[in-house]
């Protein structure tokens, strides 16, 4: 790229995109996605769509975002604007009269919706006298999405699309007014945006938002269940503004700052301003809560440590894995003074070659365990009995041989851990 401060010509440091020399094309828009990464859109002064995919690397092809997708036709394209949370989500901005001057797409160009609505006096033609649209801009602070739209009769915004009935708002109506809005431009970090007009200087302002998190509904559906364990492990290690006296016990709690990308705000179960293991411990506080029904009564943390940790058995091993195992395990012991509950993780690595370890869970009153491997047809391959173990967690591992000390082929196994009459079975493959 292109050094920061750097006086030397522009020749320098500059790459090509051979791909965007398309014959008849003028490009009027550029914009870039910032998730993902590296992804461009491309809008011409007749009306033509492009996206360019990695085009930090090589030669990304030049997709075709506009033929046959509905769009008007030898139309100008002032701006396209992207939601920097989203990169599949855009919306691009025809300026022309006797058109419609809005489409948004949530497929990254695959299809594109008119979302003009109130702004056109004909909504489903653009012809009429609405006024002219030059810019647009998205912002999303915390869970709600604001688009902002610049016109020839001032600032307009709304947060519901809704095809050609979408309900635009007029900003600023007493300061901005109906001075023609040239330019917009918005900071996720804290919901700012910035207004240039024609004849009229600057405006600013806050865009004020709040996001009520219930902890626990990391996915943010109205319910605690093993669906809300996905975005914890997704979001995992990411920071962001903490809440406001925040805790784990159930019930609405406000976010007043934007995450980024925002869902990540409902992974932050206990509100302390990081994703980590400690959030995980709000699904067993509250598990099967729902919005406006609270925690059902007589909830069981055990029942509830237990589906979570068969749910997190079945996910790859991992790190995080292991320290949302801990964290439970740790909350159940020492949160409700009852022991560990009995479980055994999925192998790591798998598959594997020729060494994989084995994480298991063990209660209080349960010493020792028996560990066997057994090939498809059910013949035992290698068997390990453990004693001395303490509640809680312990690892075992297998180097990928024998009883009889030879190397076993590769092929899919299972593997069984037994202890005080409880089994657990699950499937590992050895790979050479």
């Amino acid at each position: 790229g292109i050094p920061s401060y750097s006086t030397s010509p522009t020749a320098v440091n500059w790459d090509s995109l051979p791909t965007t020399r398309i014959s008849g094309i003028t490009y009027t828009s550029v914009a870039v996605a910032k998730v993902p990464a590296n992804r461009v859109y491309l809008g011409s002064a007749d009306g033509r769509v492009f996206r360019l995919d990695n085009a930090n690397t090589g030669n990304p092809t030049a997709v075709d975002l506009s033929t046959g997708k509905g769009l008007p036709t030898q139309a100008y394209i002032n701006c396209i604007a992207i939601d920097p949370a989203n990169g599949d989500r855009a919306m691009i901005v025809f300026t022309n009269y006797g058109v419609q001057s809005l489409f948004y797409t949530e497929n990254a160009g695959m299809m594109w919706t008119p979302v003009g609505g109130n702004l056109e006096e004909n909504p489903t033609t653009g012809t009429g006298g609405g006024p002219s649209i030059r810019w647009a801009s998205i912002l999303p602070p915390g869970g709600r999405t604001t688009f902002f739209v610049g016109t020839s009769a001032g600032l307009y915004s709304t947060t519901n699309l809704n095809g050609t009935s979408t309900v635009w708002t007029q900003e600023g109506s007493s300061t901005i007014g109906n001075l023609p809005i040239d330019m917009i431009d918005v900071r996720t970090s804290d919901g700012y945006i910035a207004v240039a007009t024609h004849g009229g200087g600057v405006f600013s302002a806050i865009i004020s938002f709040q996001v009520t998190v219930y902890p626990g509904d990391a996915n943010n559906d109205g319910i605690v269940d093993v669906r809300d364990i996905l975005p914890i492990g997704r979001f995992y290690g990411l920071s962001g503004p903490a809440r406001s006296g925040a805790s784990t016990t159930w019930g609405a709690q406000t976010l007043t700052s934007a995450w980024n990308p925002p869902d990540a705000g409902f992974a932050d179960c206990d509100g302390n301003g990081v994703v980590d293991s400690n959030d995980v411990v709000a699904l067993v506080q509250n598990w099967k809560a729902i919005r406006g029904q609270g925690v059902p009564t007589g909830a069981d943390y055990i029942a509830a440590a237990d589906e979570i940790l068969r749910a997190l058995d079945t996910q790859p091993s991992s790190s995080v894995s292991h320290s949302m195992i801990n964290a439970i395990n740790e909350f159940v012991r020492h949160g409700t003074n009852t022991p560990s509950v009995f479980s055994m993780e999925q192998n790591y690595p798998n598959p594997f070659n020729p060494t994989t370890n084995f994480g298991i869970t063990m209660p209080p009153g349960i010493a020792s365990a028996t560990l066997t491997v057994f090939d498809i047809t059910g013949r035992v391959v290698w068997q390990s009995h453990l004693s001395g173990l303490s509640p809680g967690r312990h690892t075992t591992s297998w180097n990928g041989r024998t009883i009889d000390g030879t190397p076993a082929a590769s092929g899919m196994y299972l593997y069984r851990l037994a202890a005080g009459g409880r089994v657990a079975v699950k499937r590992m493959v050895l790979l050479k």
